[in-house]
């Protein structure tokens, strides 16, 4: 069986180009039938309860949480955490609380820029979580601040973080600190 190697930024990996078709003999109606599929999709894939988890199991209480990350901090700087929340519910929900043993205090900050073209930091008091809606914590714009870090984050540490919402409850979820070469290259920006 022939393989192509592509040397790629993050390392090496190899490619079948010659492989049967995955797909040959099952009903494309269902490309998994016959397939032993795990009950969550990212199990064994390092995002443990991250992704694509219900927080509650009442449909009317639905948050998922998508790409929770962290960067690895210097100097002392405070950490910052970005996800992707996604209130599947029927009505709206909100974040209130944040706890870490990592940090002694957690926020949530939306970054603005001003009439004159100078961006500010304001800290929310919650979140809120719009019904049906995604609420995205990206770099230059909502986002959570891990404050008094016990010590820095180091890449590929995992984090603990209890989410306290308004409806759909208390989660610990794990985030994990990836790599720099995952961040952005215009520098770094809590």
């Amino acid at each position: 069986m022939k393989t192509l190697t592509l040397a790629l930024a993050f390392g090496l990996f190899a490619v079948n180009l010659f492989a049967a078709d995955p797909h040959e003999g099952h009903s494309m109606a269902n490309p998994h039938e016959g397939h032993a599929m795990p009950a969550d999709p990212h199990a064994g894939h390092g995002m443990g309860n991250l992704s694509a988890g219900k927080l509650s199991n009442d449909a009317s209480t639905a948050v998922h949480i998508e790409a929770i990350h962290a960067y690895p901090s210097i100097k002392a700087v405070p950490g910052a955490v970005y996800a992707t929340f996604t209130n599947t519910a029927a009505v709206a929900d909100q974040l209130l609380s944040i706890t870490t043993p990592a940090a002694k205090t957690v926020e949530i900050h939306a970054t603005s820029m001003n009439k004159e073209g100078v961006m500010r930091m304001d800290q929310l008091k919650t979140l809120p979580l719009p019904a049906g809606q995604a609420v995205k914590l990206e770099r230059g714009g909502t986002h959570i601040m891990l404050i008094g870090l016990k010590a820095n984050l180091a890449k590929d540490e995992i984090i603990d973080l209890t989410l306290e919402f308004q409806n759909a409850g208390k989660l610990t979820v794990k985030v994990p600190v990836w790599p720099l070469s995952q961040h952005s290259q215009d520098g770094f920006h809590h």
